[in-house]
């Protein structure tokens, strides 16, 4: 079981300025989370997603809550299934799609993490499908639809990639960090 603590030891709502060194920090409580890495069960396999499907903006497609959805997906350039990634979703705001967070390198974080990350943009939905358009498209999470993505997500990735299942953040502005 993870939770994310801030640097009073409490929940954390933001990732704002500020908080300390340990804020915003996911911690595998299971370690005390100064452990090392907690690798997926995607380590030491190939990935089962082609690479024709990542790094590109390419929309892959997944199911959560009987609903068809995607995301976008990056992975190192050097990727190698021996090593557990840190794995970030960066989720939209109102009116934003899964194109709008790769072509802003999730948030900006992408030439940041100098290979050491995979990221992961969900898409939104509107009138309970997946959007097709930014223009209203958000995260109601009507009957945990949005909650159960995410999820999906989460599973696929830990079981197709190397991830350390003790880094895995979320980010978000606006509707996609409510």
């Amino acid at each position: 079981s993870s939770s994310t603590t801030g640097s009073s030891g409490g929940p954390s709502g933001s990732s704002g300025a500020g908080g300390g060194a340990d804020a915003g920090r996911v911690v595998d409580a299971s370690s005390g989370g100064d452990g090392g890495p907690v690798p997926s069960k995607g380590c030491g396999a190939l990935p089962t997603i082609p690479s024709s499907q990542y790094n590109n903006g390419h929309h892959i497609p997944i199911t959560a809550a009987n609903m068809a959805r995607e995301y976008i997906l990056n992975v190192p350039t050097n990727y190698d299934s021996a090593h557990p990634y840190k794995f970030v979703i960066s989720y939209h705001e109102l009116n934003g799609n899964d194109d709008e967070m790769y072509k802003n390198k999730y948030y900006h974080l992408l030439p940041l993490s100098n290979d050491s990350t995979i990221f992961v943009a969900p898409n939104g939905q509107q009138k309970g499908a997946n959007c097709t358009a930014a223009s209203g498209c958000g995260w109601p999470n009507t009957n945990d639809s949005d909650m159960l993505l995410a999820d999906a997500i989460v599973a696929q990735i830990e079981e197709k990639f190397c991830i350390d299942t003790s880094r895995i953040f979320a980010t978000g502005w606006s509707y996609g960090a409510s």
